[in-house]
Formats: structure tokens, sequence, C-alpha cells
């Protein structure tokens, strides 16, 4: 796989782990989900999923899940449309969210 093809996979792979806050998630789950990432109750696993800390209770455990399965919806459609393997769209999506 050469360079510029990782970097269009990892670009779009990061584009599409974010949730589009104004369709997926309310208002609510915005200001929640920020406030648990800060607060450490959510991390990015090495997977490109969210993975929970302590402390996280079950409504931020339920945001968590939303938020996963968004992800994994927008991965499978970039893995399908690029040609290439989940695991490798997951990588990359898990490098960049795991930048600070």
């Amino acid at each position: 796989m050469g360079i510029l093809f990782r970097g269009v996979i990892l670009a779009g792979a990061c584009f599409l782990a974010l949730p589009a806050w104004g369709e997926d998630l309310a208002p609510q789950e915005v200001v929640t989900f920020r406030s648990a990432k800060a607060a450490g109750m959510l991390r990015e696993g090495e997977n490109g999923y969210l993975e929970p800390g302590p402390g996280l209770d079950a409504g931020g455990r339920s945001l968590m899940e939303r938020v996963n399965a968004l992800r994994r919806e927008r991965y499978v459609e970039l893995s399908r449309r690029e040609g290439v393997p989940l695991e490798a769209v997951e990588g990359a999506a898990a490098a960049r969210l795991r930048r600070p």
C-alpha cells in the first residue's frame, strides 16, 4: 500500500470516525461526550473505537456504544468504498484519534 493511498485512508477514516454532531448526536450528548473524554471516562482505543475509563456510568456507556456504532458504520462504508480491509481503516482511525 503506497504512502499516498495510506494518507487517503487515514484522512477518510478520521473524518468518518467523528460523529456528525448535528445529525447523529443531540446537543446534550455532545456535551456529555466531550466532558467524559476530558475527564478520562472515555478513552480512544487502539482499534478506532472508544473504551470505558474509570467512573463511566451507565449513561456514559450507552453513549460510548452509540458513538462506536456510528464509527463502525462509517468505517465499513469507507472500507467498502476504498476496497481495503476494515481493520486497516480502524487502525488508521485509531492512529489519528489517539494523537494528542
